[in-house]
């Protein structure tokens, strides 16, 4: 089981994540929405109401409860929230809490920091390392993915991140956009510059209809860097994570002589389980960290959270829509960031038994689990078998549903839960 503070501080939510609702076939606009064990409560729904994508704080009230928007820069994306709750209820303290825990999760998780905790346990590799609970759930949640995902999802990809040329933080890097493939997509914030972060894969707003959704894959173009000197110890497999040595008594993390780490695939999952967990004294809210969410709570409708998956290819539409309760979403894609490696495409999801990034027959995988961290997780694995649903396999029980878009456009879902 993928261990974050989500677990422990909410498992009364997760307790109704078994039964996860089903993503939608393209061309179905009807929301299919899961049973649920409680009676439904009826609430107006929200009509005529919009929040523009630039907004960074927008609230639109509904009888009693209001729904408030709050979105800043962090670790190397977007960070969005939303919050239903009462009318008069002031959300300045939540926002401060995400920027702060935002800020944290930096100190701890970055790779381009020299002095985060991250850093310092892959400059002292070969000997133990005494680590923050914080560090160390996420350590162990990561160890826990690679083997639920038979050694797909593996954070020792690190030296193959960066012989590929992701060396740095990506908005340093010498950044170009460019249409996605195979489509005449127009970005999305056409104003945005080129030296500034990439759009993030999750939005929180609202819906057209009026109806209120946590929309995913938001993007319109994509990043690009050009390396000119490919390094020449690329595409060298990952040495896995057998050798990783967990110590829970003494809380430290030993890892093997010439092993690195990168936690970026789970972290980003773990901060929106963590805020989803400090925040749930509101009565509804929804959590992207660049594009892994999490929702809770009932909604501003109370009927739950409305999530669109987006084309990955078309920015103004969405392949899919889900009602969800008190579960999250991820989505992998090669989208989302890419670079040139000498004439070739290098992008970031990298696979494990190869060292380079994986084949492109997948645009995107999207799936819904228990928690941000799983699904964020469960997605990789995914993407990197190439759409197999035996990837899943070692999920069992705490994910739903998955979207896989191929890069032909062709659509499909699948459900391990009907097997």
């Amino acid at each position: 089981m993928l261990r974050s503070r989500c677990h422990r501080v909410a498992a009364g939510h997760l307790q109704r994540c078994h039964q996860p609702a089903r993503l939608q076939p393209p061309g179905n606009d009807v929301l299919q929405q899961r049973r649920r064990r409680r009676p439904r409560r009826r609430q107006p729904v929200l009509a005529g109401l919009g929040c523009a994508d630039e907004d960074l704080v927008s609230a639109a009230t509904i009888a009693t409860r209001t729904v408030a928007r709050h979105a800043f820069p962090a670790m190397g994306s977007t960070i969005e929230l939303a919050l239903a709750g009462e009318e008069d209820r002031d959300p300045a303290s939540a926002w401060q809490l995400a920027e702060e825990l935002a800020a944290e999760w930096e100190r701890t998780f970055s790779r381009f920091r020299p002095d985060s905790e991250l850093s310092r346990l892959n400059t002292a590799a070969g000997q133990p390392v005494a680590v923050s609970p914080r560090f160390y759930d996420a350590v162990a949640a990561a160890l826990e993915g690679s083997r639920a995902s038979g050694g797909l999802f593996d954070p020792t990809i690190l030296p193959a991140l960066v012989a590929l040329g992701y060396d740095r933080d990506f908005r340093e890097l010498d950044v170009t956009t460019m249409p996605l493939r195979g489509t005449n997509a127009v970005p999305r914030h056409p104003e945005r510059s080129e030296g500034s972060a990439p759009p993030s894969f999750g939005r929180c707003q609202h819906g057209e209809d009026g109806s209120f959704t946590a929309t995913k894959n938001r993007v319109g173009r994509r990043w690009t860097r050009s390396a000119s000197h490919p390094p020449e110890d690329a595409d060298v497999p990952a040495p896995g994570v057998s050798g990783i040595v967990l110590d829970p008594t003494a809380r430290t993390v030993w890892l093997p002589a010439g092993v690195t780490i990168d936690l970026g695939g789970i972290a980003k999952g773990l901060y929106a389980d963590a805020l989803a967990a400090m925040l749930a004294d509101w009565p509804g809210g929804c959590v992207s960290a660049g594009g892994d969410l999490r929702v809770w709570g009932d909604g501003p409708t109370g009927d739950g959270w409305v999530v669109g998956v987006e084309h990955p290819g078309d920015p103004e539409r969405d392949i899919s829509r889900v009602r969800m309760h008190d579960e999250a979403a991820a989505t992998s894609g090669t989208n989302r960031r890419s670079w040139r490696r000498g004439d070739a495409e290098a992008h970031h999801l990298i696979d494990p038994r190869t060292g380079t990034s994986a084949d492109r027959s997948l645009w995107s995988v999207t799936v819904v689990g228990q928690t941000a961290g799983l699904a964020e997780v469960a997605a990789t694995a995914l993407f990197l078998s190439g759409g197999d649903p035996a990837a899943l396999d070692g999920f069992a029980g705490r994910v739903g549903p998955a979207l896989i878009v191929e890069h032909d456009g062709a659509v499909r879902t699948i459900d391990r839960r009907e097997h």
